[in-house]
Protein backbone atom coordinates (compact mmCIF):
# COMPACT_ATOMS: atom_id res chain seq x y z
CA UNK A 1 0.00 0.00 0.00
CA UNK A 2 1.41 3.82 -0.83
CA UNK A 3 1.65 6.41 1.67
CA UNK A 4 0.21 9.65 1.37
CA UNK A 5 0.93 13.01 2.68
CA UNK A 6 -2.19 14.18 3.99
CA UNK A 7 -2.34 17.81 2.55
CA UNK A 8 -4.44 20.55 5.37
CA UNK A 9 -3.69 23.43 4.24
CA UNK A 10 -1.32 26.21 2.07
CA UNK A 11 2.02 24.91 1.47
CA UNK A 12 5.70 26.56 2.26
CA UNK A 13 5.94 27.29 -1.50
CA UNK A 14 6.24 23.60 -2.79
CA UNK A 15 4.46 22.16 -5.95
CA UNK A 16 3.84 18.80 -7.81
CA UNK A 17 7.58 18.98 -9.09
CA UNK A 18 8.33 18.70 -5.88
CA UNK A 19 6.36 15.61 -4.55
CA UNK A 20 6.10 12.00 -5.62
CA UNK A 21 2.36 11.17 -4.44
CA UNK A 22 -0.07 10.97 -6.82
CA UNK A 23 -3.98 11.79 -6.84
CA UNK A 24 -4.17 7.83 -6.96
CA UNK A 25 -1.89 7.37 -3.75
CA UNK A 26 -4.18 9.78 -1.77
CA UNK A 27 -7.89 8.33 0.32
CA UNK A 28 -10.71 9.61 -0.91
CA UNK A 29 -12.06 12.12 1.01
CA UNK A 30 -8.83 13.96 1.45
CA UNK A 31 -7.17 16.65 -0.79
CA UNK A 32 -3.06 17.32 -1.31
CA UNK A 33 -0.85 18.75 -3.79
CA UNK A 34 0.55 15.54 -5.95
CA UNK A 35 2.68 14.87 -8.60
CA UNK A 36 0.10 15.20 -10.91
CA UNK A 37 -2.24 17.95 -9.87
CA UNK A 38 -0.28 20.94 -11.28
CA UNK A 39 0.87 22.49 -8.08
CA UNK A 40 -2.77 22.48 -6.86
CA UNK A 41 -4.57 21.05 -3.96
CA UNK A 42 -6.86 17.87 -5.80
CA UNK A 43 -8.94 15.01 -4.12
CA UNK A 44 -7.43 11.97 -3.64
CA UNK A 45 -8.84 9.15 -5.69
CA UNK A 46 -7.78 6.05 -3.59
CA UNK A 47 -10.81 4.19 -2.64
CA UNK A 48 -11.34 3.46 0.87
CA UNK A 49 -12.65 -0.02 1.30
CA UNK A 50 -13.83 -0.09 4.54
CA UNK A 51 -13.22 -1.71 8.20
CA UNK A 52 -14.14 -5.55 8.52
CA UNK A 53 -17.23 -6.07 5.68
CA UNK A 54 -14.66 -6.18 1.94
CA UNK A 55 -14.10 -9.72 0.56
CA UNK A 56 -11.13 -10.90 -1.26
CA UNK A 57 -11.67 -11.77 -4.83
CA UNK A 58 -9.95 -15.24 -4.97
CA UNK A 59 -7.86 -17.20 -2.44
CA UNK A 60 -5.34 -20.07 -3.01
CA UNK A 61 -3.05 -22.43 -2.12
CA UNK A 62 0.53 -22.01 -3.91
CA UNK A 63 2.46 -25.12 -3.28
CA UNK A 64 5.56 -24.34 -4.79
CA UNK A 65 6.10 -21.52 -2.23
CA UNK A 66 4.51 -23.20 -0.10
CA UNK A 67 1.71 -19.90 1.27
CA UNK A 68 -1.66 -19.23 1.20
CA UNK A 69 -2.68 -16.42 -1.06
CA UNK A 70 -5.10 -13.91 -1.32
CA UNK A 71 -6.00 -11.59 -4.41
CA UNK A 72 -7.64 -8.27 -2.71
CA UNK A 73 -8.75 -4.87 -4.71
CA UNK A 74 -6.77 -2.01 -4.67
CA UNK A 75 -7.48 0.42 -2.10
CA UNK A 76 -7.22 1.57 1.27
CA UNK A 77 -8.80 -1.09 4.18
CA UNK A 78 -9.76 -0.04 7.51
CA UNK A 79 -10.15 3.49 9.73
CA UNK A 80 -7.36 5.79 9.46
CA UNK A 81 -8.03 6.72 12.85
CA UNK A 82 -8.54 3.43 14.52
CA UNK A 83 -5.63 0.44 15.14
CA UNK A 84 -8.06 -3.08 14.60
CA UNK A 85 -8.56 -3.08 10.91
CA UNK A 86 -8.45 -6.40 8.77
CA UNK A 87 -9.77 -8.00 5.64
CA UNK A 88 -12.31 -11.09 5.79
CA UNK A 89 -14.19 -13.68 3.17
CA UNK A 90 -16.82 -15.96 3.77
CA UNK A 91 -16.27 -19.04 4.81
CA UNK A 92 -17.67 -20.89 2.66
CA UNK A 93 -16.55 -19.41 -0.54
CA UNK A 94 -12.89 -19.97 0.79
CA UNK A 95 -13.51 -23.59 1.47
CA UNK A 96 -14.97 -23.70 -1.94
CA UNK A 97 -11.96 -22.38 -3.73
CA UNK A 98 -9.82 -23.74 -1.92
CA UNK A 99 -11.22 -26.87 -2.46
CA UNK A 100 -12.20 -28.17 0.89
CA UNK A 101 -14.83 -30.71 1.26
CA UNK A 102 -16.59 -32.79 3.64
CA UNK A 103 -14.62 -36.07 1.57
CA UNK A 104 -11.59 -34.73 2.38
CA UNK A 105 -11.97 -34.08 6.50
CA UNK A 106 -11.85 -36.96 8.48
CA UNK A 107 -14.93 -38.50 10.12
CA UNK A 108 -15.15 -36.81 13.50
CA UNK A 109 -13.12 -34.11 12.73
CA UNK A 110 -13.74 -30.48 12.07
CA UNK A 111 -12.20 -27.42 9.40
CA UNK A 112 -13.61 -24.18 9.76
CA UNK A 113 -16.98 -25.06 10.72
CA UNK A 114 -17.25 -28.12 7.91
CA UNK A 115 -17.50 -31.59 9.56
CA UNK A 116 -15.38 -34.45 8.05
CA UNK A 117 -16.90 -37.51 6.45
CA UNK A 118 -13.76 -39.24 4.63
CA UNK A 119 -13.39 -42.63 6.84
CA UNK A 120 -9.95 -44.53 6.68
CA UNK A 121 -10.96 -47.88 8.00
CA UNK A 122 -12.18 -49.42 4.64
CA UNK A 123 -10.08 -52.08 3.26
CA UNK A 124 -11.81 -52.62 0.03
CA UNK A 125 -8.78 -53.56 -2.85
CA UNK A 126 -8.89 -53.55 -6.73
CA UNK A 127 -9.81 -56.81 -6.59
CA UNK A 128 -13.31 -56.21 -4.59
CA UNK A 129 -14.32 -53.76 -7.15
CA UNK A 130 -16.24 -55.07 -10.46
CA UNK A 131 -13.54 -54.63 -13.55
CA UNK A 132 -14.06 -50.87 -15.18
CA UNK A 133 -15.69 -49.51 -12.01
CA UNK A 134 -14.46 -47.17 -9.44
CA UNK A 135 -14.78 -46.42 -5.96
CA UNK A 136 -13.16 -44.12 -3.19
CA UNK A 137 -11.69 -46.25 -0.30
CA UNK A 138 -10.03 -44.00 2.39
CA UNK A 139 -9.99 -40.66 0.24
CA UNK A 140 -8.37 -42.25 -2.73
CA UNK A 141 -9.67 -43.13 -5.88
CA UNK A 142 -9.36 -47.06 -6.83
CA UNK A 143 -10.63 -48.64 -10.04
CA UNK A 144 -11.79 -52.27 -9.60
CA UNK A 145 -9.83 -55.16 -11.12
CA UNK A 146 -12.65 -58.17 -10.17
CA UNK A 147 -14.35 -60.36 -12.71
CA UNK A 148 -16.05 -63.61 -12.39
CA UNK A 149 -14.14 -66.63 -12.72
CA UNK A 150 -14.28 -68.68 -16.16
CA UNK A 151 -15.18 -72.14 -16.37
CA UNK A 152 -11.57 -74.34 -16.28
CA UNK A 153 -13.49 -76.75 -19.18
CA UNK A 154 -16.36 -76.61 -21.26
CA UNK A 155 -17.57 -79.34 -24.00
CA UNK A 156 -20.49 -80.21 -25.78
CA UNK A 157 -21.50 -83.80 -27.09
CA UNK A 158 -24.05 -85.74 -29.32
CA UNK A 159 -27.11 -87.15 -27.03
CA UNK A 160 -29.33 -87.53 -29.86
CA UNK A 161 -31.08 -86.10 -32.90
CA UNK A 162 -32.93 -83.28 -30.79
CA UNK A 163 -30.38 -82.93 -27.48
CA UNK A 164 -26.86 -82.28 -26.98
CA UNK A 165 -24.83 -82.87 -23.79
CA UNK A 166 -23.20 -79.77 -22.08
CA UNK A 167 -20.11 -80.59 -19.54
CA UNK A 168 -18.32 -78.25 -17.70
CA UNK A 169 -16.19 -77.99 -14.85
CA UNK A 170 -16.40 -75.09 -12.19
CA UNK A 171 -13.75 -72.80 -11.48
CA UNK A 172 -11.83 -73.36 -8.12
CA UNK A 173 -12.55 -69.70 -6.87
CA UNK A 174 -15.78 -67.48 -6.66
CA UNK A 175 -17.46 -65.74 -7.44
CA UNK A 176 -20.29 -67.50 -9.22
CA UNK A 177 -23.73 -68.07 -9.36
CA UNK A 178 -24.36 -70.38 -12.16
CA UNK A 179 -23.57 -70.80 -15.91
CA UNK A 180 -25.35 -69.35 -19.12
CA UNK A 181 -25.27 -71.10 -22.12
CA UNK A 182 -26.38 -70.05 -25.84
CA UNK A 183 -26.12 -71.80 -28.84
CA UNK A 184 -27.33 -71.72 -32.58
CA UNK A 185 -26.79 -72.61 -36.13
CA UNK A 186 -24.38 -71.46 -38.45
CA UNK A 187 -22.05 -69.68 -36.16
CA UNK A 188 -21.11 -68.67 -32.63
CA UNK A 189 -23.47 -66.76 -30.53
CA UNK A 190 -22.51 -62.68 -30.61
CA UNK A 191 -23.16 -62.27 -26.48
CA UNK A 192 -24.46 -63.49 -23.73
CA UNK A 193 -28.46 -62.90 -24.74
CA UNK A 194 -28.02 -64.47 -28.16
CA UNK A 195 -29.79 -67.48 -28.69
CA UNK A 196 -29.75 -68.44 -25.21
CA UNK A 197 -30.62 -72.63 -24.85
CA UNK A 198 -29.68 -73.02 -20.81
CA UNK A 199 -29.37 -70.96 -17.44
CA UNK A 200 -28.64 -72.60 -14.31
CA UNK A 201 -26.31 -74.86 -12.36
CA UNK A 202 -26.62 -78.25 -13.58
CA UNK A 203 -26.37 -80.66 -10.53
CA UNK A 204 -23.27 -80.02 -9.02
CA UNK A 205 -22.21 -76.53 -8.23
CA UNK A 206 -19.24 -76.57 -5.90
CA UNK A 207 -15.66 -75.23 -6.58
CA UNK A 208 -13.65 -77.13 -9.24
CA UNK A 209 -16.84 -80.05 -9.35
CA UNK A 210 -17.77 -81.51 -12.77
CA UNK A 211 -21.18 -81.07 -14.05
CA UNK A 212 -23.37 -81.67 -16.98
CA UNK A 213 -27.10 -81.19 -18.61
CA UNK A 214 -29.28 -82.32 -21.54
CA UNK A 215 -29.73 -79.38 -23.92
CA UNK A 216 -33.31 -80.11 -25.50
CA UNK A 217 -35.39 -78.82 -27.97
CA UNK A 218 -32.69 -78.85 -31.37
CA UNK A 219 -33.44 -79.69 -34.57
CA UNK A 220 -31.90 -83.07 -36.17
CA UNK A 221 -28.93 -83.19 -38.02
CA UNK A 222 -27.39 -79.80 -37.19
CA UNK A 223 -23.88 -78.70 -35.67
CA UNK A 224 -24.50 -76.11 -33.28
CA UNK A 225 -22.16 -73.70 -31.97
CA UNK A 226 -22.45 -73.19 -28.48
CA UNK A 227 -20.62 -70.19 -25.87
CA UNK A 228 -21.15 -70.43 -22.22
CA UNK A 229 -20.17 -67.68 -19.72
CA UNK A 230 -20.31 -67.73 -15.88
CA UNK A 231 -22.71 -65.61 -14.29
CA UNK A 232 -22.64 -64.09 -10.35
CA UNK A 233 -25.87 -62.22 -9.53
CA UNK A 234 -25.49 -58.99 -7.43
CA UNK A 235 -27.47 -56.09 -6.30
CA UNK A 236 -26.50 -54.00 -9.45
CA UNK A 237 -27.44 -57.24 -11.86
CA UNK A 238 -25.80 -59.75 -12.88
CA UNK A 239 -21.55 -59.71 -13.56
CA UNK A 240 -20.26 -62.23 -16.16
CA UNK A 241 -17.09 -63.79 -17.30
CA UNK A 242 -15.40 -64.26 -20.37
CA UNK A 243 -16.73 -67.28 -22.51
CA UNK A 244 -15.57 -70.88 -23.65
CA UNK A 245 -17.09 -72.06 -26.66
CA UNK A 246 -17.69 -75.63 -28.40
CA UNK A 247 -19.57 -77.38 -31.39
CA UNK A 248 -21.70 -80.74 -31.33
CA UNK A 249 -24.14 -81.99 -33.55
CA UNK A 250 -27.53 -83.68 -32.90
CA UNK A 251 -28.05 -87.11 -34.53
CA UNK A 252 -29.64 -86.86 -38.26
CA UNK A 253 -33.19 -88.53 -38.99
CA UNK A 254 -33.26 -91.44 -40.94
CA UNK A 255 -35.02 -94.50 -42.62
CA UNK A 256 -34.63 -97.47 -44.93
CA UNK A 257 -37.30 -99.41 -46.27
CA UNK A 258 -37.18 -102.93 -47.14
CA UNK A 259 -39.31 -103.84 -50.19
CA UNK A 260 -37.77 -107.10 -50.76
CA UNK A 261 -35.04 -109.00 -48.00
CA UNK A 262 -31.82 -108.16 -47.41
CA UNK A 263 -29.56 -106.68 -44.90
CA UNK A 264 -29.64 -103.48 -42.59
CA UNK A 265 -26.31 -102.04 -41.22
CA UNK A 266 -26.55 -99.72 -38.73
CA UNK A 267 -25.22 -95.94 -39.78
CA UNK A 268 -22.29 -94.14 -37.43
CA UNK A 269 -23.63 -92.80 -34.32
CA UNK A 270 -26.99 -94.57 -34.58
CA UNK A 271 -27.44 -96.28 -31.15
CA UNK A 272 -31.16 -96.69 -31.16
CA UNK A 273 -33.54 -97.59 -33.64
CA UNK A 274 -37.67 -98.42 -34.57
CA UNK A 275 -38.53 -100.85 -36.34
CA UNK A 276 -42.11 -102.03 -38.06
CA UNK A 277 -42.75 -105.02 -40.33
CA UNK A 278 -45.79 -106.11 -42.34
CA UNK A 279 -46.35 -109.48 -43.05
CA UNK A 280 -47.60 -110.58 -46.91
CA UNK A 281 -51.36 -110.17 -47.42
CA UNK A 282 -53.50 -113.57 -47.72
CA UNK A 283 -55.09 -114.97 -51.42
CA UNK A 284 -58.35 -113.97 -52.12
CA UNK A 285 -60.26 -116.84 -52.59
CA UNK A 286 -61.69 -118.84 -55.61
CA UNK A 287 -65.53 -118.95 -57.14
CA UNK A 288 -67.14 -122.21 -57.66
CA UNK A 289 -70.28 -123.18 -59.30
CA UNK A 290 -71.22 -126.98 -58.05
CA UNK A 291 -73.32 -129.27 -59.91
CA UNK A 292 -75.98 -129.60 -57.40
CA UNK A 293 -76.34 -125.68 -58.04
CA UNK A 294 -74.14 -124.44 -55.35
CA UNK A 295 -72.57 -121.14 -56.65
CA UNK A 296 -69.85 -119.55 -54.46
CA UNK A 297 -68.00 -115.90 -54.57
CA UNK A 298 -64.60 -115.92 -52.80
CA UNK A 299 -64.08 -114.27 -49.75
CA UNK A 300 -61.32 -111.76 -49.01
CA UNK A 301 -57.93 -112.54 -47.83
CA UNK A 302 -56.73 -111.14 -44.95
CA UNK A 303 -54.30 -107.83 -44.65
CA UNK A 304 -51.07 -109.50 -43.53
CA UNK A 305 -50.34 -108.67 -39.58
CA UNK A 306 -47.98 -105.49 -38.53
CA UNK A 307 -45.53 -105.56 -35.33
CA UNK A 308 -43.91 -102.41 -34.29
CA UNK A 309 -40.54 -102.18 -31.85
CA UNK A 310 -39.20 -99.10 -30.38
CA UNK A 311 -35.91 -97.89 -29.18
CA UNK A 312 -33.73 -101.29 -30.43
CA UNK A 313 -30.20 -100.61 -28.30
CA UNK A 314 -28.09 -100.83 -31.01
CA UNK A 315 -24.39 -100.34 -32.44
CA UNK A 316 -23.00 -98.61 -35.29
CA UNK A 317 -21.68 -101.33 -38.17
CA UNK A 318 -23.97 -104.17 -37.01
CA UNK A 319 -26.14 -105.66 -39.31
CA UNK A 320 -29.35 -107.46 -38.98
CA UNK A 321 -31.00 -110.04 -41.96
CA UNK A 322 -34.48 -108.49 -43.14
CA UNK A 323 -36.87 -110.81 -44.68
CA UNK A 324 -40.00 -109.92 -46.86
CA UNK A 325 -43.00 -111.92 -46.72
CA UNK A 326 -44.36 -112.50 -50.21
CA UNK A 327 -47.52 -112.28 -50.86
CA UNK A 328 -49.55 -115.27 -50.45
CA UNK A 329 -50.93 -116.83 -54.27
CA UNK A 330 -54.50 -117.78 -55.47
CA UNK A 331 -53.31 -120.04 -58.56
CA UNK A 332 -56.66 -119.66 -60.38
CA UNK A 333 -56.20 -123.41 -62.02
CA UNK A 334 -55.76 -125.33 -57.82
CA UNK A 335 -58.33 -125.45 -55.39
CA UNK A 336 -55.70 -126.55 -53.17
CA UNK A 337 -52.57 -124.25 -53.56
CA UNK A 338 -54.06 -120.96 -52.49
CA UNK A 339 -51.58 -120.01 -49.73
CA UNK A 340 -51.44 -117.40 -46.44
CA UNK A 341 -49.05 -114.44 -46.69
CA UNK A 342 -45.69 -115.23 -45.87
CA UNK A 343 -44.08 -114.05 -42.49
CA UNK A 344 -41.71 -110.60 -42.31
CA UNK A 345 -39.04 -110.40 -39.41
CA UNK A 346 -36.00 -108.26 -38.85
CA UNK A 347 -33.25 -110.50 -37.47
CA UNK A 348 -34.57 -112.23 -34.25
CA UNK A 349 -35.78 -109.13 -32.50
CA UNK A 350 -39.36 -108.55 -34.66
CA UNK A 351 -41.54 -110.80 -36.90
CA UNK A 352 -44.89 -110.05 -38.20
CA UNK A 353 -46.93 -113.29 -39.79
CA UNK A 354 -49.07 -112.76 -42.78
CA UNK A 355 -52.77 -112.65 -43.62
CA UNK A 356 -54.63 -115.74 -43.73
CA UNK A 357 -56.44 -116.99 -47.24
CA UNK A 358 -60.11 -116.38 -48.00
CA UNK A 359 -62.63 -118.90 -48.21
CA UNK A 360 -63.13 -121.20 -51.38
CA UNK A 361 -66.11 -122.11 -52.44
CA UNK A 362 -65.43 -125.88 -53.10
CA UNK A 363 -64.63 -126.90 -49.76
CA UNK A 364 -67.86 -125.31 -48.43
CA UNK A 365 -71.28 -127.29 -47.75
CA UNK A 366 -74.68 -125.60 -48.54
CA UNK A 367 -74.66 -124.42 -45.22
CA UNK A 368 -71.35 -122.92 -44.65
CA UNK A 369 -70.67 -119.45 -46.29
CA UNK A 370 -67.05 -118.31 -47.91
CA UNK A 371 -65.78 -116.43 -44.54
CA UNK A 372 -63.06 -113.84 -44.84
CA UNK A 373 -59.75 -114.51 -44.16
CA UNK A 374 -58.10 -113.29 -40.70
CA UNK A 375 -54.71 -110.59 -40.47
CA UNK A 376 -53.69 -107.55 -40.25
CA UNK A 377 -57.02 -106.22 -40.87
CA UNK A 378 -59.94 -108.99 -42.07
CA UNK A 379 -61.33 -109.66 -45.79
CA UNK A 380 -64.63 -109.62 -46.57
CA UNK A 381 -66.78 -111.98 -46.67
CA UNK A 382 -68.13 -113.81 -49.96
CA UNK A 383 -71.28 -114.87 -51.50
CA UNK A 384 -73.50 -118.04 -52.09
CA UNK A 385 -76.14 -118.72 -53.65
CA UNK A 386 -78.45 -121.76 -55.28
CA UNK A 387 -81.23 -123.01 -57.90
CA UNK A 388 -84.18 -123.04 -56.62
CA UNK A 389 -86.46 -126.24 -58.28
CA UNK A 390 -87.25 -124.21 -61.56
CA UNK A 391 -83.72 -123.61 -62.12
CA UNK A 392 -83.58 -119.96 -60.93
CA UNK A 393 -81.97 -117.70 -58.24
CA UNK A 394 -82.39 -114.34 -57.31
CA UNK A 395 -79.10 -112.69 -55.93
CA UNK A 396 -79.54 -109.55 -53.77
CA UNK A 397 -76.15 -109.19 -52.47
CA UNK A 398 -72.58 -108.43 -52.87
CA UNK A 399 -69.50 -109.30 -51.41
CA UNK A 400 -68.39 -107.88 -48.18
CA UNK A 401 -65.74 -105.52 -47.95
CA UNK A 402 -62.55 -105.53 -46.94
CA UNK A 403 -61.25 -104.35 -43.39
CA UNK A 404 -59.43 -101.21 -42.78
CA UNK A 405 -56.56 -99.96 -40.00
CA UNK A 406 -56.87 -103.31 -37.83
CA UNK A 407 -60.80 -103.76 -38.50
CA UNK A 408 -62.33 -106.81 -39.15
CA UNK A 409 -63.87 -107.63 -42.91
CA UNK A 410 -67.27 -106.67 -44.07
CA UNK A 411 -70.00 -109.99 -44.15
CA UNK A 412 -71.08 -110.73 -47.51
CA UNK A 413 -74.97 -109.08 -48.82
CA UNK A 414 -77.35 -111.75 -48.52
CA UNK A 415 -79.50 -113.39 -51.61
CA UNK A 416 -82.30 -115.09 -52.08
CA UNK A 417 -83.54 -118.84 -52.87
CA UNK A 418 -87.72 -119.05 -53.05
CA UNK A 419 -89.16 -117.49 -50.17
CA UNK A 420 -86.06 -118.14 -47.87
CA UNK A 421 -83.32 -115.72 -47.29
CA UNK A 422 -79.75 -116.60 -47.26
CA UNK A 423 -77.03 -114.82 -44.82
CA UNK A 424 -73.41 -115.02 -46.92
CA UNK A 425 -70.20 -115.20 -45.38
CA UNK A 426 -68.78 -113.44 -42.38
CA UNK A 427 -65.91 -111.26 -42.63
CA UNK A 428 -62.40 -111.80 -41.35
CA UNK A 429 -61.29 -110.72 -38.11
CA UNK A 430 -58.38 -107.95 -37.95
CA UNK A 431 -56.17 -107.79 -35.33
CA UNK A 432 -57.74 -105.01 -33.68
CA UNK A 433 -54.92 -102.33 -33.41
CA UNK A 434 -54.00 -99.67 -35.60
CA UNK A 435 -51.87 -100.77 -39.08
CA UNK A 436 -50.13 -97.33 -39.55
CA UNK A 437 -46.44 -97.22 -39.69
CA UNK A 438 -44.69 -97.50 -36.13
CA UNK A 439 -48.33 -97.18 -34.79
CA UNK A 440 -47.96 -93.75 -34.97
CA UNK A 441 -51.31 -91.54 -35.96
CA UNK A 442 -50.15 -89.88 -38.89
CA UNK A 443 -47.96 -92.94 -40.41
CA UNK A 444 -48.99 -94.71 -43.31
CA UNK A 445 -52.03 -97.16 -43.58
CA UNK A 446 -50.50 -100.76 -44.48
CA UNK A 447 -52.35 -103.79 -44.19
CA UNK A 448 -56.15 -103.84 -46.20
CA UNK A 449 -58.07 -106.43 -45.90
CA UNK A 450 -59.16 -107.89 -49.90
CA UNK A 451 -62.96 -107.50 -50.68
CA UNK A 452 -65.29 -110.32 -50.76
CA UNK A 453 -67.19 -111.14 -54.32
CA UNK A 454 -70.00 -112.72 -55.10
CA UNK A 455 -70.89 -115.28 -57.84
CA UNK A 456 -71.88 -112.80 -60.64
CA UNK A 457 -71.53 -109.42 -59.11
CA UNK A 458 -68.87 -106.96 -58.93
CA UNK A 459 -67.96 -107.72 -54.97
CA UNK A 460 -66.93 -105.83 -51.88
CA UNK A 461 -64.13 -103.09 -51.85
CA UNK A 462 -60.73 -103.31 -50.61
CA UNK A 463 -59.65 -101.69 -47.60
CA UNK A 464 -57.75 -98.80 -47.32
CA UNK A 465 -54.04 -99.65 -47.06
CA UNK A 466 -53.60 -102.16 -50.05
CA UNK A 467 -56.76 -104.43 -49.89
CA UNK A 468 -57.58 -106.23 -53.15
CA UNK A 469 -61.08 -105.32 -54.55
CA UNK A 470 -63.01 -108.47 -55.63
CA UNK A 471 -61.25 -109.96 -58.63
CA UNK A 472 -57.85 -108.21 -57.87
CA UNK A 473 -54.63 -108.73 -56.11
CA UNK A 474 -53.84 -106.97 -53.14
CA UNK A 475 -51.01 -103.56 -53.78
CA UNK A 476 -47.38 -104.93 -53.86
CA UNK A 477 -45.32 -103.97 -50.45
CA UNK A 478 -48.94 -103.11 -48.28
CA UNK A 479 -49.52 -106.91 -46.86
CA UNK A 480 -52.76 -105.88 -48.40
CA UNK A 481 -55.51 -108.85 -48.77
CA UNK A 482 -56.30 -110.04 -52.29
CA UNK A 483 -59.73 -109.65 -53.63
CA UNK A 484 -62.49 -112.88 -53.85
CA UNK A 485 -63.04 -113.97 -57.37
CA UNK A 486 -66.18 -114.49 -59.07
CA UNK A 487 -66.86 -115.86 -62.77
CA UNK A 488 -67.25 -112.90 -64.30
CA UNK A 489 -63.82 -112.06 -62.87
CA UNK A 490 -62.20 -115.32 -64.12
CA UNK A 491 -60.27 -117.55 -62.11
CA UNK A 492 -56.75 -115.15 -62.31
CA UNK A 493 -54.30 -115.19 -59.83
CA UNK A 494 -56.28 -112.58 -56.72
CA UNK A 495 -53.09 -112.99 -54.49
CA UNK A 496 -52.17 -110.57 -51.76
CA UNK A 497 -49.98 -107.85 -51.39
CA UNK A 498 -46.05 -108.70 -50.70
CA UNK A 499 -45.10 -107.26 -46.83
CA UNK A 500 -42.90 -104.40 -45.99
CA UNK A 501 -39.81 -103.68 -43.50
CA UNK A 502 -39.08 -100.25 -42.45
CA UNK A 503 -35.93 -99.70 -39.76
CA UNK A 504 -35.87 -95.86 -38.92
CA UNK A 505 -33.57 -93.68 -36.46
CA UNK A 506 -33.96 -90.13 -34.94
CA UNK A 507 -37.43 -90.02 -34.08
Amino acid sequence: MAIAILMKGGGSGSGSDDVTASKAQVLQGYTAVTSDSDDEPAAGTMPNRGTNYQTPRNVGWDTSRGILWMNIEKGYYGDPSGDNNYVWKDIAAARSQLGITAGKILAGQNIGGLAGTATSDANASAGYIYSGKTAYVNGTKITGSMSVSSLVSFSTATYSTTQITASWQWPWAGPYSGIAICGKTGGYPDNIWDSRVYTGHGNNYNLGASTSVIIGGLQPGQTYYFRAWLYCTTSAGDLYSGYKQATAATKPQGQQVFTSSGTFTVPANIYSIDVFCVGGGGAGGRYYSASDGKQFGGAGGGGGYTSTRKNIAVSPGQSYAVTVGSGGIQPGSSYDTAAPGGTSSFGSILTANGGEIGKEGNRLSFTTHPSGGAGGSGGGGGLKLQYDADGNFKELGIGGNGGSDGGNGGAGGTSTLGTSIITNGPGGTGQGTTTRAFGDSNGTLYSGGGGGSSYYTAGGQGGSGGGGNANSAGAANTGGGGGGSSVRGGNSAKSGGSGIVIVRWGY
